[in-house]
């Protein structure tokens, strides 16, 4: 049966495997036939919404130490101060007229919008929060009360300190992305990790990431289907022992409070596949990933930045801001995945560099960028034009006025065969973590980064010469702005 048929995803065995085939084919075979979407008559609010909830602001004049650092957290991943945090042309209505102090842009990553990620807090006490549970709404900036009061010790991870629970919806997902979105939002779980993680083990100290929970209890608790929304990752932060504040929780409520975005979820059946597999091996998943790890790189200090992306002007940059993201993206991985032998066993992310506008490299490739030195030899690349002409990349980003395209690949066909559609949750998220750190580094350089989905993946390992199994998985453009549309933005 034909991979590009609805009716194959309902039979296939390992999905996660046949779901790489189908994405590295894409240019040549195309995706599901007939595709859907994308329904602008049925769009999800970009945001979880809890009626009727008890509401506190994530910011409040008397706030504990822990509360300030999720706040701050917060703005760095998921709110109106961050990069993608822009609402654009397509947001519903009911969007445009809570945010009014967002921009209209397309932005820096790749769908424009919000990502399609849900935050959940449970906090004991020691906050300005009442005891309870709540869930984030990035737009109104507020905590929505699921439920009062303690949480059951044999459902919940952690009942002794904050724990910030990070989810997806697939709907509003392939609202954006389609039949990618399992790869592009584990993506973006990546992005917003590495965010929330910089900014958290910087100012509370070390926290704790479980990247393979208890999906199915959990989802029981929350009242969630897990078809529609997966569970990624648990952040636990270390208890605040110092702290005096505290708020009396009021009555504990025995049920969880539903969540919603508005419209009835519409399923994709490459997602439902695969998270169909993932479900089967969750909890028994062996998880490669070591429990000590390291503090992640220091947040960049930025309250609010703006850029083109996609108007470049052609000016050159040096090659050492490449490295510099490539060298963040390798210490942030190896900080939120651990640095033990055990995981050593999962393979690494792969970065080559198509230069275009590099000092001294110009129409170059640098097959891996995290190994490159002044010294080591590089690739002429006369038909670099030809291969931006033949890709997504030139309708939408204008890549030849670019200064260069990083390739981020992995051996996703290796990681499924060993993990399944767990690996491969992980190993997107890991690109993410790269991707984050890319944006870090051009905000500190104040030139313009962008994401773009690998759509041509085949095309492009095959012109880079890359080893077959290797698979570009996300493109990052890296550029100046033209003098109209420059970088702008205030530092802390």
């Amino acid at each position: 049966m034909d991979r590009r048929t609805a009716d194959f995803w309902n039979t296939a065995d390992n999905t996660a495997a046949e779901y790489t085939q189908l994405i590295l084919e894409r240019k040549e075979y195309g995706m599901i036939s007939p595709a859907q979407g994308p329904f602008w008559n049925h769009q999800p609010y970009p945001v979880k919404v809890v009626p009727d909830a008890l509401c506190f602001p994530v910011r409040a004049h008397t706030m504990s130490s822990t509360d300030l650092a999720i706040a701050r957290a917060i703005d760095d991943s998921l709110s109106r101060t961050h990069l993608r945090a822009e609402i654009d042309c397509n947001s519903p209505t009911r969007t445009r007229t809570e945010v009014q102090s967002f921009q209209w842009s397309r932005n820096t990553a790749s769908g424009g919008g919000l990502y399609p990620i849900n935050l959940y807090r449970y906090t004991p006490c020691g906050s300005h929060l009442p005891a309870g549970l709540y869930v984030l709404n990035p737009i109104t900036s507020q905590w929505q009360q699921l439920m009062s009061g303690a949480l059951p010790q044999d459902v919940w991870p952690c009942t002794h300190g904050e724990t910030l629970l990070v989810t997806v919806e697939f709907w509003r997902s392939a609202f954006k992305y389609g039949d990618f979105a399992y790869q592009a939002t584990s993506v973006d779980v990546g992005i917003v990790v590495a965010a929330l993680v910089s900014r958290l083990d910087a100012t509370v100290g070390s926290v704790a990431i479980d990247w393979s929970p208890d999906e199915h209890k959990l989802s029981d608790f929350l009242g969630i289907d897990p078809l529609d929304e997966g569970i990624y990752c648990t952040i636990t932060l270390p208890r605040d022992i110092s702290s005096d504040f505290f708020v009396p929780s009021v009555d504990s409520s025995t049920e969880v409070s539903r969540a919603h975005s508005g419209t009835k979820p519409v399923r994709f059946p490459t997602t439902v596949a695969l998270q169909k597999q993932r479900l089967g091996e969750a909890p028994n998943i062996r998880v490669p990933f070591s429990a000590k790890r390291t503090l992640a790189p220091t947040p960049v200090a930025i309250r609010r930045g703006s850029s083109s992306f996609g108007r470049y002007s052609g000016k050159e940059i040096g090659v050492d801001v490449l490295s510099r993201m490539v060298q963040r993206g390798r210490a942030t991985a190896d900080s939120l995945l651990g640095v033990s032998p055990e995981s050593d066993l999962f393979p690494c992310v792969h970065v080559a560099a198509l230069c275009v506008n590099v000092q001294g490299l110009s129409h170059s490739l640098i097959p891996d960028v995290r190994t490159h030195t002044p010294v080591s030899p590089v690739r002429f690349c006369p038909q670099l034009p030809e291969l931006l002409l033949n890709t997504y990349l030139l309708k939408n980003y204008d890549p030849l006025r670019s200064a260069a395209v990083l390739v981020l690949c992995a051996d996703l066909q290796q990681i499924v065969l060993d993990y399944g559609a767990s690996g491969y949750r992980w190993a997107c998220a890991e690109i993410g973590f790269y991707c984050q750190s890319a944006y870090a580094v051009a905000a500190q350089e104040q030139v313009s980064a962008g994401a773009v989905l690998g759509f041509d993946a085949r095309y492009q390992r095959d012109y880079l010469g890359l080893p077959d199994n290797l698979i570009p998985v996300l493109n990052i453009l890296v550029g100046v702005d033209r003098p109209h549309a420059q970088w702008r933005n205030s530092l802390l």
